[in-house]
């Protein structure tokens, strides 16, 4: 431990300006930190641009200069860059780990996951990652005396430099390859979301509208649904098995070589074409899907203020009834009867973090058998019912399912 210490001590200098750590902080982020959006840089040059794809790392670390110079003062200036680099370094495992963009939508999942499938995402490559390039960093960063300047007037004409020093790296970035990045970034839109740390903005931003934002005035909407009866005058008992989103051009289903649906495919399975999910997180595909709004123009904050389908559905005189076994409905369930199932409950299928989606199977058989048995000792005959079963699927590394590739699939019974 004392020569640990020791050799600790040995590379914490005794004392740097502002400017300096600023400058090192900055490298590291737009050398390191920023690693997948450069190699993705990298990936989209054409030939003979090998040059632009080596600028990205500079122009980045000319950026964070002149950013990070506004939190460089006395209280300020560790704690916010030790929560930037701890951050960070998470948002690059999952970026490189899991190739996903840390935008808005996906900063709202991760607010709204369960605690099992969170901790399903802790990995010895995770705490790894975490340790190296955020944990390590931060504590020298914590250890590193920071010296001020005695005179106000020269601290003051040290900071304007060092900015001016940042903006002209920016500048001959652009002067000398404008054209390159102005086509890339004009084809590649999403590329400026990969920038790491924007998952900071994205995470005050949703904190400031979940939390902090007026809330819309309800709008009741399909009040005047009405439902159709069928012909025979028999109850219909639907079924909504909702799963998680897959690529329609590997159903087997939609023309695929491979028979990705195996078991299902006697049961007479119709497959929508030309359909598309508002997003892969279930915190913003979930309420889009049962919403009114378009994938254009979704807001979460407007489908959070009117009814959607189930509710129209309910409205109309069908019993709706949602079992949810992934961890939150998102509120779409919120003015329906809703059954949340724990993964505490004593049941073989249930393992204190998560459920097998079998158990969704109990609790249907259950709930149609308690309602068989109520009408048979009440004369009363059964009702319309829809009952959607929303299932936990491929969710987590050791979250298990009982379907290979699921679908959303309605069964009717009429």
């Amino acid at each position: 431990m004392k020569l640990l210490t020791e050799t600790w001590s040995g590379i914490t200098p005794k004392c740097i300006s502002y400017e300096a750590m600023t400058g090192i902080i900055s490298v590291y982020f737009g050398l390191v930190l920023n690693f997948p959006v450069i190699r993705k840089i990298y990936q989209l040059s054409t030939d003979g641009h090998v040059l632009f794809s080596l600028t990205p790392a500079i122009l980045l670390s000319g950026c964070f200069m002149v950013i990070f110079s506004i939190f460089a003062f006395r209280f300020v200036y560790k704690p916010a860059m030790i929560v930037l680099i701890l951050s960070s370094s998470a948002a690059m495992y999952a970026m490189l780990q899991y190739n996903v963009i840390l935008d808005y939508s996906m900063i709202e999942n991760i607010f709204e996951t369960n605690s099992g499938e969170a901790i399903s995402y802790l990995s010895i490559n995770s705490v790894g990652y975490v340790l190296v390039f955020g944990i390590l960093p931060s504590i020298w960063v914590y250890r590193t005396n920071i010296a001020s300047q005695a005179s106000l007037t020269k601290a003051l004409f040290r900071r304007v430099g060092f900015v001016v020093l940042g903006l002209a790296v920016i500048g001959v970035m652009v002067l000398f390859f404008y054209k390159d990045y102005a086509s890339v970034g004009r084809n590649n839109q999403y590329l400026n979301k990969m920038i790491i740390p924007a998952h900071i903005y994205n995470t005050a931003k949703y904190i400031n509208q979940r939390f902090f934002s007026e809330k819309l005035t309800f709008n009741p909407i399909g009040q005047d649904a009405q439902l159709v009866p069928v012909a025979n005058g028999k109850p219909t008992l639907m079924v909504l098995v909702v799963g998680e989103t897959a690529r329609a051009q590997n159903m087997a289903y939609n023309g695929y070589q491979r028979n990705t649906n195996p078991y299902t495919q006697h049961l007479g399975v119709m497959a929508l074409q030309n359909v598309s999910s508002c997003g892969t997180a279930t915190a913003h595909s979930l309420p889009c899907m049962f919403s009114n709004l378009t994938r254009s123009d979704y807001s979460r904050q407007v489908a959070d203020a009117q009814n959607n389908v189930l509710d129209v559905i309910k409205e109309a005189g069908v019993e709706v009834t949602w079992f949810d076994n992934d961890g939150g409905d998102k509120a779409v369930g919120a003015r329906i009867n809703k059954i949340d199932i724990s993964p505490n409950e004593a049941n073989p299928l249930c393992d204190g973090l998560s459920c097998y989606d079998e158990i969704l199977v109990e609790k249907l058989t259950q709930k149609l058998q308690q309602d068989n048995d109520k009408s048979a000792r009440s004369g009363n005959p059964l009702t319309n019912q829809l009952i959607a079963l929303h299932t936990i699927g491929s969710h987590g590394a050791d979250l298990l399912a009982t379907i290979p590739c699921r679908q959303s699939i309605i069964y009717t019974r009429v």
